[in-house]
């Protein structure tokens, strides 16, 4: 710095080492903030793209993202809950031939029962014969009567089995209801001769010389007709569902 005097004006002039220490400054302070502001814009960056934000779709999109476990299928597509698919086994067709099958085993079940007491009445007919040599009159006039009450109801009973599964299947309970209720008749005019010979003097050689006993055997006639035609259409059936076949004179 020079020397000062009356209207001398003094000029400042700077040291050296004023302007190093101030340039150096911002030198210092440019080197060491330009790279921090640097990192710090490259790590919000990389915080950025390393950790995305999924957006929200709007309505009517689908973000093609599918949660583990998931298939493709629509809430509208998607299964319902306990139903299965109708396979061949459990659809109409099988169905159908269940019904058969069940209501032909249930007419079978009333032949069977009806040939069961033929042969109760069978008996009881050859010891009235003999005038109850074997087991008396009274002991027949009750078989009998017991049998024709029995036909009475396998009739009723027949009249209301179900048959739309099967082929021809109101024709077939006609004839044996019908067959049934001649039958039960029958029996019941055989009832009848029984006991008129119990209170009767009662002749092995006459004992067919009866009213109830004609009665009966014109009845049985009509019956033997009816089972004659009901197994017309009953066998073919039976062989088909692999259930018994009959003849009239079994029934």
């Amino acid at each position: 710095m020079g020397s000062s005097g009356p209207g001398h004006v003094e000029t400042y002039r700077p040291k050296v080492a004023d302007v190093l220490d101030s340039a150096g400054r911002g030198r210092l302070f440019l080197i060491i903030g330009i790279p921090l502001s640097a990192v710090l814009v490259l790590a919000a960056v990389g915080i950025v793209s390393g950790f995305p934000v999924a957006s929200r779709p709007s309505a009517g999109e689908t973000s093609g993202v599918l949660a583990p476990g998931t298939s493709a299928t629509t809430a509208d597509e998607s299964p319902v809950v306990g139903s299965k698919p109708e396979s061949a086994s459990s659809g109409p067709a099988a169905g159908g031939a269940r019904n058969r099958t069940e209501q032909a085993s249930a007419i079978s079940d009333m032949l069977q029962r009806t040939h069961t007491s033929r042969q109760q009445v069978q008996d009881a007919v050859a010891d009235v014969l003999t005038c109850g040599a074997n087991r008396g009159l009274d002991a027949d006039a009750r078989t009998l009567a017991d049998a024709a009450d029995n036909r009475e109801q396998l009739a009723n009973t027949a009249s209301a089995l179900p048959v739309d599964a099967l082929p021809a299947g109101s024709r077939l309970l006609d004839l044996l209801a019908s067959a049934l209720r001649d039958s039960a008749q029958a029996d019941r005019e055989l009832a009848g001769w029984a006991q008129d010979l119990r209170d009767g003097a009662c002749r092995p050689n006459q004992a067919v010389n009866n009213k109830h006993y004609r009665t009966s055997a014109s009845l049985s006639r009509k019956a033997e007709e009816d089972k004659q035609s009901l197994l017309v259409e009953w066998n073919p059936l039976a062989t088909r569902e692999g259930l018994p076949t009959w003849k009239p004179a079994d029934l």
